[in-house]
């Protein structure tokens, strides 16, 4: 069951991370400005982590409707995002499957489609982006790996 709660959190997580800057960077409030509606003029999306469909599945905030899902690896568990918004990174570790993904899908945001597929360390579980956005830390059940993707 908690394995379960883990991923509800990060779910509202990633999509509290993209709901809070758009594609110019500035928060949502200071663009709505004083008096405004707290929804942004142009539209941010967030993404949802489906774990048992092993997709991701993109959510316009502006219009509260999803776009088509993207089918990642085997068991998403965790999402990250690049400083300026323009690229996800989806770790696939197959977390309570008896198969297993260690992988991590590269998701061009612009386009909702996957720019690639990294292998990565057995079962990804978190992952870290650096200020530039040039690196990407994979924690994994038997280790750390890092590299510029």
């Amino acid at each position: 069951m908690a394995t379960y709660l883990r991923r509800a959190l990060l779910v509202v997580t990633a999509a509290a991370a993209l709901t809070a800057t758009g594609a110019a960077g500035a928060s949502a409030a200071a663009r709505a400005g004083p008096g405004t509606s707290d929804r942004p003029a142009h539209p941010m999306i967030a993404y949802i982590v489906n774990t048992g469909a092993n997709t991701v599945i993109p959510l316009n905030t502006a219009t509260d409707t999803l776009g088509a899902a993207i089918t990642v690896g085997l068991g998403p568990d965790a999402i990250v995002f690049t400083p300026g918004g323009k690229t996800a990174y989806v770790a696939n570790g197959a977390v309570g499957s008896m198969a297993t993904a260690d992988t991590v899908t590269v998701i061009d945001n612009a386009t909702n489609t996957i720019r690639k597929t990294i292998r990565v360390g057995t079962n990804p579980t978190a992952m870290a982006i650096a200020p530039d956005g040039k690196t990407v830390y994979v924690a994994s059940v038997i280790g750390l790996t890092s590299q510029g993707w």
